[in-house]
């Protein structure tokens, strides 16, 4: 289990070194002593190159200001599945990423239902 992130910090190196890892999953980490962006700007940095899906239901990932996720989206990662449902986003975080997106070709699934997202969140990732 990850409890803490010195578990994260195991797991971005094992990322890391394997290079057949394509895929990695993470659903429920949401222990006291775990920052849910900082789990996902982790994992997403060891894995740039080569994750081609992420997924993170219920890690109760906030951004909070943090423009990680979008700067990476814009820089067109070889990502093409992310799913960060059921976390705590916000319609700022739709924002930057629906912007990034305007600069990614190879996402094709982006999966943010159950968070704290309005209609005009949701508006401008459709616009994107």
């Amino acid at each position: 289990p990850i409890n803490h992130n010195d578990d994260i910090n195991q797991l971005c190196e094992i990322v890391q070194a394997h290079p057949s890892i394509k895929v990695l999953e993470l659903v429920g980490c949401r222990g006291q002593y775990i920052n849910g962006c900082k789990m996902l700007q982790s994992i997403m940095t060891a894995g740039a190159s080569k994750l081609k899906k992420v997924a993170m239901m219920s890690n109760s990932i906030s951004m909070g200001g943090n423009m990680f996720l979008s700067n990476f989206l814009a820089t067109n990662p070889v990502l093409v599945t992310l799913e960060l449902s059921d976390n705590n986003l916000n319609d700022n975080d739709a924002y930057c990423i629906a912007s990034a997106l305007k600069h990614n070709t190879n996402l094709r699934l982006l999966d943010l239902e159950n968070n704290g997202l309005t209609h005009r969140g949701w508006d401008a990732l459709r616009k994107a």
